[in-house]
């Protein structure tokens, strides 16, 4: 599929074309039906049509019913607890606020000596070295991945935008079920999208067609740093916390260097699809894949009330041992055991993932 061409990430009806989901007039476009002028914007015809409904809304019940005197007829009923209140909400509300308090459980510190922290609650939760310099090994891995592009680019093109659903997609949610399940997870994604950005700005580490026009990417590279991958953080991420929802625990990487849990199969083939594609290093997957269970680890300890694993990841120390995730984890790797750090949620936050462990707990 040719990138411009009628459904390619950037043709009229692909992703990013004049008609697709993020195109000027697609959904979520400028001018699309969710956009900032569409029809259900403040500015857009809705708004318009709704003045007139209101209207119409005020003559049709002061006819039917009279008019009101005044008189307070009823007595509101409110719940009192904090889930309780927080389940009256609209989603458009909950987001938001489950947001600030899971944003609010990490902070990205600044690029020293090479390495970028992440920390929860004051303390280290994962330590991302600098990457390796890109040598003729890393090149050689890249090429090798461009070999699987004709079976894999619908594939990589549809996750451009949508992770949730392929690591999701045997468990039954939204629609009213599970909802508290299906809010913490997109939530989960937009932390750690927001959390990989913050670690990509300090690396500014460059993409892979920056070091060869021959790689010739599938899909746009995109114009932020390559280090490390957000695609694999978010979809690690996702997939740790789907395990622990599932399983009441947190993930133990030990059990990794020998298989992979379903999620983070799904997870792994997601990042893995990004090197395929020409616009990721397999140490940008493999920093992401750190990071991404971190994540992970930390959201389920919170509902939980346990510690969570900290993390140090060197890439260096890998080699080309990068293409394989299991070696990652294996404990002679680059990836090492930093001791625990004690989450200390919200109390809304920590009410949030329980509920959702109970929603998704068995499926």
């Amino acid at each position: 599929m040719a990138l411009f061409s009628t459904f390619g990430p950037h043709g009229p009806h692909g992703p990013h074309g004049p008609h697709g989901p993020h195109g000027p007039h697609g959904p979520h476009g400028p001018h699309g039906p969710h956009g900032p002028h569409g029809p259900h914007s403040p500015h857009g015809s809705s708004a318009e049509a709704t003045n007139v409904g209101s209207y119409s809304l005020l003559l049709a019940s002061s006819e039917a019913v009279g008019h009101w005197d005044g008189t307070a007829d009823r007595t509101p009923q409110m719940p009192d607890d904090t889930l309780g209140r927080f389940k009256t909400l609209p989603d458009h509300v909950r987001g938001p606020l489950l947001a600030a308090d899971l944003s609010d459980l990490f902070a990205v510190g600044a690029l020293d000596h090479g390495d970028v922290t992440v920390k929860m609650s004051g303390k280290d939760l994962a330590t991302i070295s600098a990457g390796q310099d890109i040598d003729d090994a890393q090149m050689d891995l890249m090429k090798e991945a461009a070999h699987l592009r004709a079976e894999r680019l619908p594939e990589i093109v549809d996750q451009i935008g949508a992770v949730l659903p392929y690591m999701a997609q045997t468990l039954r949610l939204g629609g009213g079920h599970a909802p508290m399940a299906s809010l913490l997870l997109a939530t989960v994604q937009s932390a750690a999208s927001k959390i990989s950005y913050q670690v990509k700005f300090q690396f500014s580490a460059p993409r892979p067609v920056q070091f060869s026009t021959g790689l010739r990417p599938v899909i746009q590279t995109p114009g932020h740093s390559s280090y490390p991958s957000g695609h694999a953080t978010e979809s690690f991420a996702l997939a740790t916390v789907l395990y622990g929802l599932m399983h009441k625990q947190t993930l133990d990487v030990g059990t990794l260097s020998t298989a992979l849990p379903d999620t983070l199969a799904i997870a792994d083939r997601i990042a893995r699809g990004r090197e395929i594609a020409g616009v990721h290093f397999p140490q940008d997957s493999a920093a992401g894949m750190v990071l991404g269970i971190a994540i992970g680890n930390a959201v389920v300890a919170a509902g939980l009330g346990v510690d969570t694993p900290s993390y140090g990841f060197d890439a260096c120390r890998l080699g080309t041992a990068l293409a394989d995730p299991r070696a990652v984890f294996d404990g002679k790797g680059g990836t090492v055991g930093r001791g625990s750090v004690t989450p200390q949620p919200t109390p809304l936050a920590r009410l949030v993932i329980g509920e959702a462990m109970a929603e998704l707990s068995g499926a």
